[in-house]
């Protein structure tokens, strides 16, 4: 095997480990202020989740999320929620920017997929009781 491609075949794999190093890093940070979070309203809620994505467009998804009201006796649940952020640097940084700045940034998004929530459970029974 010739010079040049042993230096190519290092540079793929330099690129793939790069690529998932910094997917693996941005959603294992993301996960710890996510649970950091979650503990924090635990006492009104328990929220579950499958697992975290973050793209390098700045896409961050959570995925199989199960909300559980702890004074209803009722379950939501959602697919997927992706959160659009600025970019990957946002994921990186954007909840010590947030923290700090105390403020959103002007580019941001959340959309629900296979958002779910019994019409016979807790919660729509007091709903109806209104």
């Amino acid at each position: 095997m010739k010079g040049y491609q042993k230096a190519l075949i290092a540079l793929v794999i330099l690129v793939v480990g790069a690529y998932f190093g910094i997917k693996w890093y941005v959603a294992r940070d993301i996960k710890k202020n996510l649970d950091e979070a979650l503990q924090a309203v635990a006492l009104f809620v328990t929220v579950r989740y499958d697992g975290i994505d973050a793209g390098f467009d700045g896409t961050l998804r959570i995925k199989g999320v199960r909300i559980e009201p702890n004074m209803i006796a009722d379950t939501f649940t959602v697919d997927e929620i992706a959160i659009k952020t600025p970019g990957i640097l946002f994921l990186m940084n954007g909840a010590k920017e947030i923290k700090a700045s105390r403020q959103m940034p002007e580019t941001m998004s959340v959309s629900l997929r296979g958002a779910t929530m019994s019409l016979r459970g807790g919660f729509a029974e007091l709903l109806s009781q209104q």
